[in-house]
This record gives C-alpha cells, sequence and structure tokens, in this order.
C-alpha cells in the first residue's frame, strides 16, 4: 500500500513508496528508483517489453480475444490450459491447483497418473510461523508442478480464517493479515523461485462457501483495507507474486470478476500490480464488457464472456481496442519473464514425490503440531519406561489430509495414518495396540480401561468443511461450510465414551480450523492440534508424543469459547455485512478472553522474556521501530520459541485495534541458552486507512508488547511518534 498521506497538524509522513517494500525503493525524497516490473520479471522488463510490443503489432483482434481465455473445462494432458499460438511463439498457461499440493484437476491424477505430494494444508503451515519452511514448501510444490508439466500454480490461497465455520480455513494461513502475508510471501517466492508463476486467490473477501458463487459482501473501506487486503497486498509488492485470481463473490455490490474499484483501482493503479488477473474456474464471470473496463485479464477455464464476445465489442466500439492491448500485455509478460516459451514445465515422473519432498512434508508436519493441554508435563511419552499405549478414535487410521475434492485434491502415493506412525515405533519399550471401532464390546473397553496412557485420534474430515457450492455441470465438490463447533457428534459421543474409561487421556485432534474444546478438554492429561497433516502426519505426531521432536506450532487463529463471541456466521446468505473486527481484534476490543489466544502453543520446555528495548529509526529510506530483547530457554530440553510483537495507540481519537500483531521472530535455543531477538517493526504498521486521505500514522503513543501469544505478553514499551 502506498505511504501515508501527510496532513502536518497530525499524521507522520512516511516516504510515498514505502509500503512497497521489494516491488518498489525508494530514493529520500520518495521518488521510485525500482520499477516493479524489474522486480516481477525474472529475466529483466525491457527486452520482454519490446518483443510484447512486437507481438502486439503481429497479432490480429481475434487471436488477441483468444488469448484472454482458457481452452476446455476439462484438462487436457492433466493441466487447465489458456490458448496458445505456437506459430508466433506464444505458449499459452498450463495450470495446476493447490494449496497443499499439485492435483485440483476434478481430483483426477495429474499427467496421466501421476502421484504428488501431499503437504500438511496452508493453515498449518501457518501454526509453524516459519518464513523459511514455507518457502522451501513453496518450492517443493513448484518442483513437482514442473515435473507434470504445469507452469502455473493456482496457489496460495489468501484469504483469511475469518470465523471457525469458514469452510475452506485449512486453504488459508489463518485469521491475522500480518500473519498471512508474511507466511504467504514465502510462499510466492519458494514458487517462483523455480520458475513457476504463483497465483494469489481469492481476491477477495471469499470466506462463505455455501453461497460464494453470489454473496455480496459488503465491507466498509476502512475494514476492507485494514483487515482484508492487507495479505493480498503483501504478495503482490513484496512477493512480486505472477497472478491474481479474482473471487466469485460480490464485493460492495459488484462481482470480484467485474470489480473496477477492487482491480483496477486498487490492485493495478494504487499497488502497481504487473501481472495479469484471471477469474475463477467456470462460475467466476458474468458480463464482458464490465469485466474487461475492470481489469480482468483472463478468463478460466473457457470461454464465456471473451473470445468472441470481444471482438464483437471492439467491433461494435463498446470497447476501446487499447483495453484488449493491456489485457493482452498482461498475459504475454507473464509467460515470456517466466520463460514458459523457451523453458516450457516437462513432466518428469523424477520430480515427483523425492526423497527430499516426503522428508520435508514430515519436517512440515512436526513443526505445525500445536501442543493445547500438557497436564503435570504429561508428554513426552517415555521411550524407555515400558507402558502399555491403546491408540482408538474414528481418525486413529484415517487417511486424513483435508480436502480431497475442488481445488485442494491430492492423490498420493501414500499416506502414513496415526496408527501406522505409531505402531512403527520399534525403538520404545512401550505395547502399543490399535483398537479399531467404536469400543462396543467388552473386550476392546476392557483394554482401554486397564491401558497406562490411552490416544484418542478425533476432530473433522473432509465430511465436515471444504470447497462448496457448485453449479452445472458439476453436482458436488465438499463439505462447504460447517455445520457446527464442536465436534462431530460421533466423534463427541466417542470422546465421552473414552474419558469415563481411562483418565491418562491424549487427544489428537484433526481439522482445519478451531473447534470447541470446552466439553472436554479438561478431563484429557494432552490435547495436540495436528491439523490436517499430510502423508506423514502419523510419523509427525509420534515424533512429538514420544519426544523426538518438542512440539513447536502456534496457533494461527483464535479459538473462542463459543461462537455468540464473534460475528454471526451467515448461513446461507446472499449478503453479508462485515463488521470491523474479526478474531482476536474482536475479542480484545469486547474485553472478552478466548479458549485458546492466537498465537498460543505449548512446549517440552520454558522460555523466558527480559530486557525489552524500543527505538525508532530510519532504515533503507523506510522508517521503522526497532526492538531488542532476551529470551532465554529455563527449561529442561532444546526447544524452538516464536517471540510476537503486537502494536497499539494508546489513548488515541481514532478508534483501533487494541493490539495487533505487527512483527515476529523465531529461535532455536538448547536448554540454559539464552540470546538476543532484534525484531524490526516499519511504522507503516502502525497505520490505519482513512477514506479520502489514504494511510495515515497518528502521532502519539504506541504500546508494544512482546511475549508468547496475544494473551501472554511479559514485555511492553512505550514509543511516541512525533
Amino acid at each position: 500500500m502506498p505511504a501515508p498521506t501527510h496532513r502536518s497538524h497530525v499524521v507522520r509522513l512516511l516516504a510515498p513508496c514505502a509500503f512497497a517494500v521489494t516491488a518498489l525503493s525508494c530514493s529520500s525524497d520518495g521518488a521510485t528508483v525500482i520499477d516493479p516490473l524489474d522486480t516481477y520479471c525474472l529475466t529483466g522488463s525491457a527486452d520482454v517489453e519490446e518483443r510484447i510490443d512486437a507481438l502486439l503489432d503481429a497479432l490480429t483482434l481475434e487471436e488477441k480475444a483468444s488469448l484472454m481465455h482458457g481452452v476446455a473445462i476439462v484438462p487436457i494432458d492433466g493441466t487447465w490450459q489458456s490458448t496458445s499460438i505456437p506459430a508466433k511463439g506464444i505458449p499459452g498457461f498450463h495450470m495446476l491447483d493447490g494449496p497443499k499440493g499439485v492435483g485440483g484437476a476434478s481430483t483426477l491424477p495429474v499427467a496421466n497418473g501421476a502421484k504428488t505430494t501431499a503437504f500438511p494444508v496452508p493453515v498449518a503451515r501457518s501454526a509453524t510461523w516459519n518464513r523459511e519452511l514455507e518457502r522451501r514448501v513453496g518450492a517443493a510444490i513448484a518442483q513437482e508442478a514442473r515435473g507434470v508439466g504445469a507452469d502455473t500454480l493456482l496457489a496460495p490461497g489468501m484469504n483469511l480464517a475469518w470465523h471457525p465455520l469458514s469452510g475452506r480455513n485449512q486453504e488459508y494461513y489463518g485469521e491475522d493479515p500480518f500473519l498471512a502475508g508474511e507466511i504467504g510471501v514465502a510462499f510466492v517466492q519458494g514458487v517462483q523461485g523455480m520458475g513457476v508463476i504463483a497465483t494469489a486467490k481469492h481476491f477477495a473477501a471469499n470466506h462463505i462457501e455455501d453461497t460464494r458463487l453470489d454473496v455480496n459482501a459488503i465491507i466498509d473501506q476502512r475494514t476492507l483495507r485494514e483487515n482484508f487486503l492487507p495479505q493480498f497486498r503483501k504478495v503482490v509488492q513484496e512477493g512480486a507474486v505472477g497472478a491474481i485470481m479474482s473471487a466469485y463473490n460480490q464485493l460492495n455490490g459488484a462481482y470480484c470478476a467485474e470489480n473496477k474499484p477492487l482491480l483496477r483501482e486498487i490492485l493495478k493503479d494504487e499497488w502497481g500490480f504487473p501481472g495479469f488477473v484471471m477469474s475463477d474456474f467456470l462460475w467466476g464471470t458474468h458480463n464482458t464488457v464490465p469485466s474487461a473496463l475492470a481489469g480482468l485479464d483472463l478468463e478460466m477455464q473457457s470461454p464465456r464472456i471473451y473470445g468472441e464476445p470481444i471482438v464483437r465489442a471492439v467491433e461494435d466500439g463498446e470497447l476501446e481496442l487499447s483495453h484488449v492491448d493491456e489485457h493482452v500485455r498482461r498475459i504475454l509478460r507473464a509467460q515470456l519473464c517466466y520463460e514458459l516459451d523457451s523453458n516450457p514445465a516437462v513432466p518428469d515422473e523424477s520430480k515427483l514425490e523425492t526423497d527430499e519432498t516426503i522428508a520435508l512434508a514430515r519436517a512440515v508436519a512436526t513443526k505445525s503440531i500445536t501442543l493445547l493441554r500438557n497436564q503435570g508435563d504429561f508428554l513426552p511419552l517415555s521411550k524407555s519406561r515400558a507402558e502399555s499405549i491403546v491408540l482408538v478414535g474414528p481418525l486413529a487410521d484415517l487417511e486424513n489430509i483435508g480436502a480431497t475434492r475442488g481445488s485442494s485434491g491430492v492423490i498420493s502415493s501414500e499416506v502414513v495414518t496415526i496408527a501406522e506412525g505409531l505402531l512403527a515405533r520399534t525403538d520404545v519399550a512401550s505395547t502399543i495396540e490399535f483398537v479399531p471401532g467404536d469400543l462396543i464390546n467388552a473386550e476392546d473397553r476392557a483394554k482401554v480401561t486397564a491401558a497406562d496412557v490411552v490416544i484418542v485420534a478425533v476432530g473433522l474430515t473432509e465430511e465436515d468443511e471444504g470447497e462448496g457450492q457448485v453449479r452445472a455441470p458439476l453436482t458436488a465438490i465438499g463439505a462447504g461450510d460447517r455445520e457446527t463447533y464442536g465436534l462431530p457428534e460421533d466423534h463427541a459421543a466417542f470422546l465421552t465414551n473414552v474419558l469415563a474409561l481411562n483418565e491418562n487421556i491424549v487427544v489428537i485432534l484433526e481439522g482445519g480450523s478451531a473447534i470447541d474444546l470446552s466439553p472436554w478438554f479438561e478431563d484429557t492429561r494432552a490435547v495436540l492440534m495436528a491439523w490436517y497433516p499430510g502423508v506423514q502426519g502419523g510419523h509427525a505426531i509420534a515424533d512429538v508424543l514420544f519426544g523426538d521432536a518438542n512440539p513447536s506450532g502456534r496457533l494461527p487463529i483464535s479459538f473462542p469459547r463459543t461462537l455468540s463471541d464473534l460475528q454471526p456466521f451467515p448461513d446461507q446468505a446472499l449478503e453479508v455485512t462485515y463488521e470491523r473486527y474479526h478474531g482476536y481484534q474482536r475479542l480484545d476490543r469486547n474485553g472478552v478472553s478466548p479458549f485458546l489466544p492466537f498465537g498460543f502453543g505449548l512446549s517440552y520446555t520454558t522460555f523466558d522474556y527480559s530486557t525489552l528495548t524500543a527505538e525508532s529509526q530510519t532504515e533503507g529510506g523506510a522508517e521503522i521501530i526497532r526492538l531488542t530483547f532476551t529470551l532465554n530457554n529455563t527449561g529442561p530440553q532444546a526447544g524452538v520459541e516464536t517471540a510476537q510483537v503486537y502494536a497499539g495507540a494508546v489513548n488515541s481519537p481514532v478508534e483501533g485495534p487494541v493490539r495487533k500483531l505487527v512483527g515476529f521472530a523465531q529461535a532455536s535455543l538448547e536448554a540454559g541458552e539464552s540470546t538476543t531477538i532484534q525484531v524490526d517493526v516499519p511504522v507503516r504498521e502502525l497505520a490505519y486507512y482513512e477514506v479520502g486521505a489514504g494511510w495515515v500514522v497518528e502521532p502519539g503513543a504506541y504500546a508494544l508488547e512482546v511475549g508468547p501469544n496475544v494473551a501472554d505478553l511479559a514485555l511492553s514499551a512505550e514509543l511516541t511518534l512525533l
């Protein structure tokens, strides 16, 4: 986003392009010295733009219009394709989803049956709070995309986990725009560093599945700019994302694919996005001229409103040829900048499901697991003490990787279940027994009663949440929005049954969003949130249970005590007015404590924070607040801590969040080790959006708080901005 507009008596002025940290660089007087095209274009923009000029001169109107759409409803050779013109060196795009791995082409095996790696879902990867790890995931998924012949990846999903009942929370990076933006940028950098175009979707405000094709999201400008667009802005300006996919829904009365304020005024003009915008597939377009004028460049999957209708619109004087040329320029820019003509993606099964991608999937799953409860340090389980361990539960032996239908579908050769992961542990002295079924017979119940430890696997599956509403020619995709905040009824009943038989209960939760834990949480010894952990989930869970890995996951979402603490979820609504705050910002603002706070996660060790300093500095032409503090591992073993930084205005005349996340850093420390952590917070992160004035940093006092989660901020400092 551009820097705040200066009002000399009340605001702090930032350089006009300081917000574009990577895509733009500013001189001391605020002048842009790096063209965003040079960041976008891997090969350098000057030669590419000259080649585009020549192609535009050589193409007929009909050819130009054909480049603005996909070619078929069904995949061709395993990928979704846009029009190519080989005789003129135009390769077209070859696209595949998705959010947790390569797939999604009608959930059929891609590239003639090739299998790919299902990584933990994005919300799980966000729970790692690890930028570098997500960069590696992006690169691995891009490697597999090229290995099945795809050059464009329809990921990352950059919407927010706005409400626990939203069906596709598993595909997004959590509830907070700063965290989502940071992790999303890392993913984009990993993907595009491998020569594959990343696509940020679904732009914007796609938080409801059951009515997603038509629902009108009413969001005032300040709420939209501060709460629902920052993460998209980050992947555009800091990640130089190659493509944007518009959402199905309406935003403030206009479908996103023909929403001029969104696509033209904000994305392309204000943010300086040089890439191309594609529609969401099949049902994402409505009207030819409004879409073209608004800034939609490419209609997918096949032509309904583009192609011949574009030709007619130009010939009838409804659309200027210059508009068509701009759309085609953006499409060609992406294809040439990413060398789709000279370095095409060629199917190569040696790039799929490699030892490295499988090992990475296990590492990510391990680091995403979030320890929610550990009464009396019950975990980790001893590897040397002989105990009887019984594993039960409806998810114990289920290949539960999240949605397998729709854009999130991935088909892998093997998925390690919880049962398989535990039973593979030949290095432990304990006797581990998996007892399947509903524990109806007396023998099974006796085993549970007699066990030293009972591990219960419950949670959500793709039957509870996932991609939602469709129209003909498809009849179904997935579960859509959730119906209840609690466990599925049969899972809740099963857990209640087990809790009555044994007091040493460890619960393994799987799912893509917050779950109501209150009915049973205090009756357990330990609770682990494993999310949808991917192909190596069973091994990762075993690693954490037996202490081979110290859990370091931290919640990227809040777990509210009750849904009444949130804005009501608009089940089946066709119009929704979004309130100013959601997630932890709403809970904070209303003085309501969550069941588990944003950023929360326990460890097998303990950490102490001390000695916070905060000072204002200028670095690289941008104003920052530099925080330094000491972090000490005071516990018995090595561990990873994620230190989180929150900021909020003190006694400001402008209403705003009590606090919001503005930075975070991780440290891996041995027992007894300490380190100094530095976090630089750009002053722009303190800005609010004022209609008519833009981004404004109000002068006055700001509280900077540091701690392990939003509800446990051990350190604080106050800094005054003049």
